[in-house]
């Protein structure tokens, strides 16, 4: 997804921007003036008093030149002056040559007034276009279509037609139904007082919301109209409305006043008795949809009312999901417990022929146990955890330092402290799904901001999930199950009634059901271009797409369906917007389309099966079951990719909005479309995912490539001085904007930082069942060196002579005591059924003598992993780095991603050859906010672009 549009520069702030540009301009030839010019420096013969005048004339007229860096040694090469007056050992060649590097500072400052020069002439080429519009809406309201438009007359009025017919159609949802339904997933322990008390919470913050209205403050509604900003349908002309606000401190300040007068309880849309106007808008990713256009005080108010409802609405779900029965881990049975405590935890093991014990280098195992997490009250008896080990050494200089960008995980404190060998598979499942994919659309309280999970990180992170599960699946169980359901056009079609019984189910205020029933009966207006008449339609279903309103709705209902799911199959239901998906065995996967089913019918949606065929497709992926999961890229996907991305491009009307459009497209390598350059998916993806990138430059660029495109594109704006040769403009194209370069982002640099992942995708779960197979056959040799006595002690130190305990643990059916002697070792299927439930106790063994123990959890982390390997860290570049840290947006080293470190340390050489220092622009005279927000960045330079739509659901 692109960064945040650029929106218009407000009158005041562009006159701002164009003086400031003004002295840019004059400080330069300024500059050049008093040194390039300056003949009496030279008319000096004595090279030494011409040096010292220079640097005299440099102290007084730009102090803080000298004051920045240390590189000039003023002092330094003063008193060397002032030596070489006596001393005539001092060559003049040498003092020639101090000139000479004094003035090749100068020159070097110049440069970087000639980079600032280029941004402010492509500031001014942005602020002299139009910003973007969108261009279906605007080429209907025009009249005028061109041959390359997509959409022709009739669709447009396909599209309004299905819009009306899924707004208006009856529906027969029966609150009742929905009400039972929903009130049968909480029969669990506690769930009915865990209900309660989200419903406490949502009458709460009703309450508080009717008696004090919104009130709003400065900060929290410039977050909000950021949030606006970034969302892709709103209407331009409303963004531009929103973009004046931020700029202008006494307007912002009025708007606060205006929302804050208003009252939830008299509240109505303001055009509600005409009609709020809809438009068909097309998504960047080619979807056409039709959205709502809101009154732009309502669209703040309501931005702002769903934003807070929804924050809320996520502190109670995640609390109910910590503190549910639901969504506790299912124990092993204490009949298993006790079986493999007495066949997998016995103490001293002889290593002599003569029975006596040996040295071993874990103690015996009796000590106190430790609880597993999330079951209910259940224990295992594992050794303490041994202490943290060494911090490992550093790396030796020259050798390439190898990365992991691994998926962050959450833990409870205490088993985070733990060593994954005393961890479980299930707690791990629990925790990447808890903290990637449980309702992540909700905004997550932070403060007094609210955060979002972007939906491109979620996918990213849902594809590399499943591709783990299914390879799992298969080296487990033999084979793999999975499916792919989604709900058809769910923004449009979810029932305004399932919407409202939910709602209350949930606890919110009767004052406010009917707030959100104003919102959702408002009438629409549908004028059709074609036939030049307007239709008012009374809506029974849905929202707009990518109304914040909507995501709260939608996220309301279908966490219903995540609770239904994780209750029949104890899996989970992995879900971005209205696509789920899911992996598990047979049985379970049947259960989950059943549920799936269920719901629907209960909620009035449109299900889809999308993996009926045997397939599965996320993004670009396709993996076919029949193929034991392989995950293949649709090329034919991304040439329709390639094609519509030039479009976007040839549209740009200007340098930066093209780099924009770039680096939210091809220029950053799309995990969310592609996959994460993970373990799972081998090398192999890797080479298919080049040659992927290859195809769309080849068709965006016919046979050129990114660098020659884009100096073509600079040849009017740069100097001529900093272009002698591409080269030389590569540092400025390729650097980070705070650094004073363009920041074009190249997906081959991500590409080849992944060059490390094993060439086998399944070579690591073969090493894990490799090692699991060597850890059966040593518990069954342990066990088979114990003496009859030492079986007889452990096993009543365990069962107690519990007669029906025993008969349970191990299927026996008798009424006398068994002897110890006449129980074979556990079968190699009993062992590892429970593999992903319970960690592996580990086994005794010689002192001396250390053997890996099979660890699910180091597995499936392994496997989620991103290997990234880059060059050396040079000190140099990590000193500038930390010189130039905390001024302007230049970040930390350790802030850094891995590309702006790879560019940086690219081109170091070029940027301290031809501007002194990696900061290759003089940022003092840009003016650097109005540049930031003609880049599409507000505020945060990171270029974050959280949004609270996904895709646009009502496609064609």
């Amino acid at each position: 997804m692109d960064l945040m549009p650029p929106f218009a520069i407000a009158p005041p702030l562009r006159q701002a921007a164009e003086h400031r540009i003004e002295e840019l301009e004059h400080a330069k030839e300024s500059f050049k003036r008093r040194y390039h010019l300056k003949k009496d420096h030279f008319a000096q013969p004595n090279v030494g008093k011409r040096i010292l005048e220079l640097l005299k004339d440099i102290e007084e007229l730009d102090p803080d030149l000298v004051d920045k860096e240390d590189g000039w040694m003023l002092e330094t090469v003063k008193r060397y002056i002032e030596q070489a007056q006596d001393d005539k050992s001092i060559s003049e060649s040498r003092l020639l040559k101090i000139e000479n590097r004094v003035w090749q500072k100068l020159h070097k400052q110049l440069n970087r007034m000639e980079v600032s020069c280029l941004h402010a002439n492509l500031m001014k080429e942005t602020m002299n276009t139009d910003g973007p519009v969108d261009r279906v809406t605007a080429k209907f309201q025009t009249g005028v279509l061109d041959e390359d438009f997509e959409i022709v007359e009739d669709e447009y009025d396909e599209i309004l037609g299905q819009f009306e017919h899924f707004m208006s159609k009856p529906t027969n949802i029966d609150a009742h139904v929905v009400e039972t339904y929903l009130s049968s997933l909480f029969t669990g322990d506690g769930d009915s007082q865990l209900l309660q008390d989200i419903r406490d919470e949502m009458q709460t913050h009703g309450k508080e919301l009717m008696d004090r209205n919104l009130e709003i403050d400065e900060d929290g509604l410039m977050g909000a109209i950021t949030d606006l900003l970034k969302n892709e349908y709103i209407r331009p002309e409303a963004k531009e409305t929103l973009g004046s606000y931020l700029q202008s401190p006494i307007a912002l300040r009025e708007l606060v006043a205006t929302l804050n007068t208003k009252t939830f309880r008299k509240w109505n849309p303001k055009d509600a008795k005409t009609g709020l106007p809809v438009a068909v808008h097309q998504s960047s990713e080619g979807h056409y949809c039709v959205v709502v256009e809101e009154d732009v005080i309502d669209l703040v108010f309501l931005h702002c009312t769903a934003i807070g409802w929804a924050s809320r609405l996520d502190e109670c779900l995640s609390k109910f999901m910590q503190e549910s029965g639901t969504f506790l881990l299912t124990p092993l049975a204490e009949s298993q417990l006790n079986k493999r405590s007495y066949f997998l935890m016995a103490p001293q093991i002889p290593t002599r022929p003569n029975g006596t014990a040996g040295n071993v280098c874990h103690p015996p195992i009796h000590t106190a146990p430790l609880p597993h997490p999330r079951t209910s009250g259940c224990f295992l008896s594992y050794p303490p955890p041994p202490p943290p080990p060494p911090p490992p050494p550093p790396p030796v200089v020259g050798i390439p330092e190898r990365r992991t960008k691994r998926l962050p995980v959450y833990h409870h404190s205490y088993y985070a402290a733990l060593p994954s060998r005393y961890q479980s598979l299930n707690v791990e499942r629990h925790d990447n799904y808890e903290k990637n994919f449980f309702m992540s659309r909700l905004p997550r309280q932070q403060g007094c901001i609210s955060k979002v999970r972007k939906p491109e990180e979620v996918q990213a992170n849902l594809t590399r999930t499943l591709a783990v599960e299914l390879k799992l699946r298969e080296a487990f169980d033999g084979e793999m199950h999975a499916s792919a359901m989604s709900f058809k056009c769910l923004s449009s079609t979810l029932p305004h009634d399932t919407i409202l019984s939910v709602l209350n189910f949930l606890g919110v205020p009767e004052a406010f059901l009917e707030f959100f029933t104003r919102c959702l009966d408002a009438n629409l207006r549908i004028k059709s271009p074609i036939q030049g008449t307007d239709r008012i339609l009374k809506r029974t279903c849905g929202m707009s797409a990518g109304h914040s309103l909507e995501m709260f709705f939608s996220e309301s209902v279908l966490f219903f369906l995540e609770l239904a799911v994780h209750q029949k199959t104890k899996s989970f239901l992995y879900r971005v917007y209205d696509h789920c998906y899911f992996v598990g065995s047979y049985e379970q996967t049947q259960a989950m389309k059943h549920e799936c089913s269920r719901f629907s019918e209960v909620m009035g949606l449109d299900l889809q099966d999308n993996s009926a065929t045997g397939k599965l497709s996320i993004g670009f992926l396709t993996v076919d079951f029949k193929l034991l999961g392989t995950f293949t890229i649709d090329y034919t996907k991304v040439t329709a990719y390639a094609y519509r991305t030039k479009k976007r491009l040839d549209a740009c009307t200007s340098v930066l909005d093209w780099i924009r459009v770039w680096n939210g497209t091809v220029g950053t390598y799309a995990a969310h479309l592609f996959g994460p350059l993970t373990e799972v998916f081998g090398k192999s993806h890797l080479e298919a995912a080049k040659a992927a990138y290859s195809l769309i430059n080849s068709i965006i660029f016919d046979g050129s490539d990114l660098t020659s495109h884009l100096m073509k594109m600079l040849k009017l704006h740069v100097n001529p001085s900093l272009s002698q040769s591409p080269v030389d403009l590569e540092p400025i194209i390729y650097l980070p904007q705070p650094y004073g370069g363009l920041g074009v982002k190249n997906p081959f640099v991500t590409l080849s930082f992944a060059n490390d992942i094993h060439e086998d995708p399944t070579s690591k779960i073969k090493e894990y069942l490799a090692i699991e197979e060597a850890y059966y056959t040593r518990a069954a040799g342990y066990y088979s060196l114990l003496t009859p006595e030492q079986k007889q002690q452990h096993f009543e130190s365990i069962f107690h002579n519990d007669l029906s305990k025993i008969n349970s643990a191990f299927g026996f059916d008798s009424k006398s005591y068994p002897s110890p002697t006449s129980i074979p070792f556990l079968a190699k299927d009993d062992l590892v059924k429970d593999r992903e439930c319970a960690p592996y106790p580990p086994l005794p063994f010689p002192k001396g003598v250390c053997y890996p123990q099979p660890t699910p959890v180091d597995l499936y982390r392994s496997l989620l992993d991103e290997p990234v390997q880059i060059a050396y860290e040079r000190e140099k570049v990590k000193q500038e780095v930390r010189r130039l840290s905390g001024s302007g947006d230049m970040k930390s080293w350790s802030k850094l991603s891995d590309e702006d470190i790879w560019v940086l340390q690219m081109y170091s050489e070029d940027c301290f050859e031809t501007y002194g220092t990696l900061e290759i622009w003089w940022a003092e005279g840009v003016p650097v906010e109005v540049y930031k927000a003609l880049r599409g960045h507000v505020w945060d330079d990171s270029g974050d672009d959280s949004s609270y739509c996904y895709d646009s659901d009502f496609s064609v």
